[in-house]
């Protein structure tokens, strides 16, 4: 779970032309070759047919390596655009802090899903699978199916924080059990959840951090630190 305040990021962009000579790379500065679009990008990634996509302030754009094309929806809540994610068939997805989750398709952008009901005005992370979408959120986790669209709930809890690995995905969650408030951390799967750790403290759980590996996965927060091997 990201805090639009708290985790929006400035980058330096650069378009890099690798290639070895004497070992040493060749940096060409994106600004050099066309005005950028915006001052403020929060991701960015490149296709398979090695186009450049910014998630930006103003929006969504895509770099040819000379002009930037602008992509918008009609229903878009604001402009800014977050957290670009390939699918397995190289198509981007990418959200909103309205819970909108966008793809683009046939050089257009379009609208997947409105969950601005789920996410409370939060930048919730979301995660790509085989048929649904899952959409991690400050009430709980849900599965919005890619055909139907339905919406299934996954886990109820706070989800904080989360880190993927390969197929799994590691996340944070304070669960309420009465007057009882639970520091736990979950591993995720597409069909099962597995509690890793609980964390039993009278002082609150501080800007936790999740680090995922191959082997090994890390919590950091303000107050301890956690290291355990996943078996």
């Amino acid at each position: 779970m990201y805090n639009f305040k708290t985790h929006i990021f400035i980058i330096t962009l650069l378009l890099v032309e690798a290639f070895v000579y004497a070992q040493n790379p060749v940096y060409e500065n994106m600004s050099d070759v066309s005005a950028l679009p915006d001052v403020e990008f929060y991701d960015i990634t490149e296709d398979n047919q090695n186009y450049i996509w910014l998630a930006a302030n103003k929006g969504l754009y895509r770099y040819n390596g000379k002009n930037y094309k602008h992509f918008s929806h009609p229903k878009q809540r604001g402009n800014s655009v977050f957290q670009l994610k390939f699918d397995t068939e190289n198509q981007l997805w990418c959200n909103n802090v309205y819970g909108q989750l966008f793809y683009v398709e046939n050089d257009s952008l379009n609208l997947f899903y409105d969950a601005n009901k789920l996410v409370k005005g939060q930048l919730a992370n979301f995660e790509i699978l085989e048929n649904s979408i899952r959409l991690f959120t400050v009430i709980g986790i849900f599965d919005i199916d890619k055909s139907t669209k339905q919406v299934t709930e996954v886990f109820k809890g706070m989800c904080i924080t989360n880190a993927k690995d390969n197929s799994s995905n590691y996340t944070f969650i304070i669960n309420h059990e009465g007057d009882l408030e639970r520091h736990r951390l979950y591993k995720f799967d597409s069909n099962s959840n597995i509690k890793i750790l609980e964390i039993t403290s009278s002082n609150r759980i501080q800007s936790p951090k999740i680090f995922a590996f191959k082997t090994l996965f890390f919590l950091r927060t303000k107050v301890l630190m956690k290291m355990s091997f996943i078996k």
